[in-house]
């Protein structure tokens, strides 16, 4: 097993994010302190994601024990959070098998009925694409390139 030292200064800023989202969650739909911290509050969690990853031996490890790994540690609770709500919403409103394939492939689509499991799906994904690029390109400006380009993109796209 490796030898993992906590990064103290990670561990406040997650702590901090959380504090955000809390906060974040408090405030009216308009109000202008929900829309900032809304800007930047699940930027954060990816962003030390990103930065944990170069702590991991990706380059020693086999690129399927990775993705088992990262599937245990977000999907497992992805897909049990959105079971159990699927099943109180069905509860709640109709429980026939048509219903429950509908809230099944929702929740594939990342339309979740469990609400806020929408980021460990996220995160799943971009971990995995992150991983990959990491692992199959060497120059780290191109990986820059390729990164602020992924992030411009859905600033441009008006949703």
């Amino acid at each position: 097993m490796e030898n993992t030292k906590r990064l103290d200064y990670l561990d406040y800023a997650k702590g901090f994010g959380i504090i955000l989202v809390i906060l974040g969650h408090i405030y009216d739909t308009l109000n202008p302190i929900k829309i900032w911290l809304y800007s930047f509050h699940m930027p954060l969690f990816f962003i030390i994601s990103g930065l944990l990853i170069r702590y991991t031996n990706i380059n020693g490890r086999d690129m399927k024990k990775i993705i088992v790994s990262k599937f245990k540690s977000l999907m497992v609770p992805y897909i049990f959070f959105e079971l159990v709500a699927i099943f109180v919403w069905m509860c709640q409103n109709e429980f026939t098998f048509k219903v429950l394939r509908w809230n099944v492939l929702d929740s594939i689509l990342m339309y979740c009925r469990a609400g806020t499991t929408w980021f460990l799906f996220a995160l799943f994904i971009s971990e995995i694409m992150f991983i990959l690029m990491l692992k199959n390109i060497k120059s780290n400006k191109i990986i820059a390139l390729i990164t602020i380009v992924l992030f411009i993109i859905p600033l441009i796209i008006n949703t």
